[in-house]
C-alpha cells in the first residue's frame, strides 16, 4: 500500500542539472509549443503486426482473436490491439533503420473490440519482484524510447547488479515531439506507479526524473502525482536538464544527472543505474496493476505533411500511411533529426514514439570542408569526418579505432554539416555492414569448430573400427591356430 505522504513528496522542486555533456547543439525552433490534449485515432480496417527476431506465432490463419489475445511466442510477445480475425502472414516493409521486409501477420478488425479478461493486481508491493518480471514479460513491455530493449531483461539484469538509482528520461528535445510530455500531463500518477514498481523490484532508493525546465505542466502533474501517492521509501529529485539536442539520449543524460560517463558498450547497471522512459514507465504500470498487455502507444506526429498534426493513441500495427496527407511527401519514423525514412506500407510499432512528414530531399550532397563542425556537436566525442571515410571504404580497422560503436545515432552531425552530407544514414550502414560481417564471422568460426568436431568424432569412429577388426583378427587366429 502507498505511503502517507511526506515532505519529501511535497517539495519536489525543479533543480538544475548538476553535470553537463559535451558537445551538442542549441536548436531554433520558437517557443516550444505546450504538451496537446491526446487525440484518439480511429480503428483502421487492418493492422500489421511486425514479428521480432525469434518470435513465432501461436495463431493461424483463419484464428477470430480477441482483444489483448497473445499472437506470439517469444522474448518479447505481442498481442492483439482489437477483435477481428487473422487473414495473412506476409512480408511486409520493416521500420527498422535498414531497409528490409519481415514477417507481419495481418489482423482483420471486426469493429467489435471484444476483449479477454484481465488479470489485473491490485497492490504489486504484495508480490515477489520475479513474479512481477514474469508479468512485466507476458506483457509483452519493451523500450518505447527507440532502443527496444526488452523490459524484463531490464530489469533482470539491474536485480544482478545491485542498482540504486533509477531514472527517468522525460526529456524530449527534438523538434515536435511531446509524446511523453504529453502523457505525463494526462497520466502523471501511472507513470509514478511505474517508477515506483521498478524501484521496487530492482531495489532502487533514488530516483533521478530529467527533464526540460519550459515543460512546467508536466513538472506540476509529477508534483501533484507523488504528492498523492506518497513517497515509497523513494528520494525523487527533478533536474532541469541543459537546453541542447540530445539532453535526452540515454548517456547524455547519464551524464548531466550523474556525472558518469559510461564507456562504449557499458550498459548503466555496471554503474549501479537503471533508465526508463515515461512511455516505457506508463505502459509497464498498466501491465501490472491492470494486466494490459502493451497494444497502444502514444506518438507524436509532426510535419508540413501530417494529416492531423499532435500526439495521439495510437494502436500497435496502425498503418503509417493513415497521418500522412500527401503520398509525395517523406515519412521519418522518430524525431526529424535522429529519425529514417520508412516505406508507405510500413506500419506502427512499439518504438514508434514520432512520425515526421517533410519534403523529399533534393539537394545534393558537396565534397567534404573538414570543417568539424560535426565534431563540436557530437556527444560523445567523435570525429565524424574520420568515420565517414572508413565507413564509405568499410575500413573496420578504421572504425573501430575512432569508435563507430560510440554513436549514439542522434542526428546533430547530419544537421550541421554544411555540405549535406548524410552522415547518420552512413554511419547506420556502416554499422549494419559490420553487424553482418560480425555474424558472417561467427558462423564461420562456428562451421569450423563443427568440422573439427566431426573430424575428431570421425577419427575416433575410425580408430574404434579398426581396433574392433584387428580383436576379431586375433580372435579368428587363436581359433584357428589351437592349443
Amino acid at each position: 500500500m502507498a505511503q502517507p505522504m511526506t515532505s519529501t513528496a511535497t517539495r519536489l522542486e525543479l533543480e538544475p542539472a548538476p553535470f553537463d555533456f559535451h558537445g551538442g547543439m542549441r536548436l531554433d525552433t520558437g517557443e516550444p509549443a505546450p504538451p496537446g490534449s491526446i487525440k484518439t485515432i480511429h480503428m483502421p480496417d487492418r493492422l500489421y503486426i511486425e514479428l521480432q527476431p525469434g518470435d513465432r506465432p501461436c495463431v493461424r490463419i483463419g484464428t477470430h482473436v480477441l482483444t489483448h489475445q497473445r499472437l506470439t511466442d517469444g522474448d518479447v510477445p505481442s498481442h492483439a490491439p482489437t477483435s477481428g480475425r487473422i487473414t495473412d502472414i506476409a512480408l511486409r516493409p520493416s521500420i527498422a533503420p535498414t531497409p528490409g521486409q519481415v514477417p507481419n501477420l495481418t489482423l482483420e478488425v471486426d469493429g467489435l473490440d471484444e476483449a479477454m479478461v484481465l488479470d489485473a493486481i491490485a497492490d504489486p508491493a504484495g508480490h515477489a519482484p520475479a513474479d512481477l518480471i514474469d508479468r512485466i514479460r507476458d506483457a509483452g513491455i519493451t523500450g518505447m524510447g527507440g532502443a527496444g530493449f526488452p523490459t524484463h531483461r531490464k530489469l533482470e539484469e539491474a536485480r544482478r547488479s545491485g542498482v540504486d538509482t533509477l531514472i527517468v528520461n522525460a526529456a524530449e528535445c527534438e523538434p515536435g515531439v511531446r509524446a511523453d510530455t504529453s502523457l505525463l500531463v494526462a497520466d502523471a500518477d501511472s507513470v509514478v506507479q511505474g517508477a515506483s514498481a521498478v524501484a521496487a523490484i530492482v531495489g532502487a532508493r533514488r530516483c533521478l526524473v530529467g527533464i526540460e525546465p519550459h515543460n512546467a505542466d508536466a513538472i506540476a502533474a509529477l508534483r501533484a502525482a507523488l504528492a498523492a501517492r506518497g513517497s515509497d521509501e523513494v528520494r525523487w529529485h527533478c533536474y532541469g536538464l541543459p537546453e541542447r539536442y540530445p539532453a535526452g539520449s540515454e548517456r547524455s543524460l547519464i551524464r548531466s544527472l550523474t556525472g558518469i560517463q559510461l564507456r562504449p558498450g557499458e550498459r548503466p547497471s555496471a554503474q549501479g543505474l537503471i533508465c526508463f522512459n515515461v512511455a516505457t514507465l506508463h505502459a509497464l504500470a498498466r501491465a501490472l496493476y491492470f494486466g494490459e498487455p502493451l497494444t497502444r502507444r502514444v506518438l507524436s506526429v509532426s510535419g508540413e505533411g501530417a494529416l492531423d498534426p499532435g500526439d495521439h493513441w495510437a494502436f500497435i500495427g496502425q498503418p503509417i500511411r493513415e497521418f500522412r496527407a500527401d503520398p509525395r511527401f517523406q515519412t521519418v519514423h522518430g524525431g526529424p533529426l535522429a529519425g529514417w525514412p520508412v516505406g508507405d506500407e510500413a506500419a506502427v510499432a512499439k518504438t514508434t514514439f514520432c512520425l515526421h512528414f517533410r519534403q523529399r530531399a533534393t539537394l545534393s550532397e558537396d565534397p567534404c570542408i573538414r570543417c568539424q563542425r560535426c565534431a563540436d556537436v557530437c556527444p560523445e566525442p567523435l570525429y565524424p569526418e574520420r568515420l565517414l571515410r572508413h565507413s564509405r571504404t568499410l575500413n573496420v580497422d578504421g572504425l573501430q579505432r575512432d569508435g563507430l560503436d560510440h554513436c549514439v545515432e542522434c542526428g546533430a552531425c547530419d544537421t550541421v554539416c554544411p555540405s549535406r552530407i548524410p552522415l547518420l544514414a552512413t554511419f547506420r550502414e556502416a554499422k549494419s555492414s559490420l553487424a553482418a560481417a560480425t555474424q558472417s564471422t561467427a558462423r564461420a568460426v562456428e562451421a569450423r569448430a563443427r568440422s573439427r568436431l566431426h573430424e575428431t568424432r570421425e577419427s575416433a569412429r575410425q580408430r574404434a573400427t579398426a581396433a574392433s577388426r584387428q580383436a576379431r583378427l586375433r580372435r579368428r587366429r587363436a581359433t584357428h591356430d589351437g592349443p
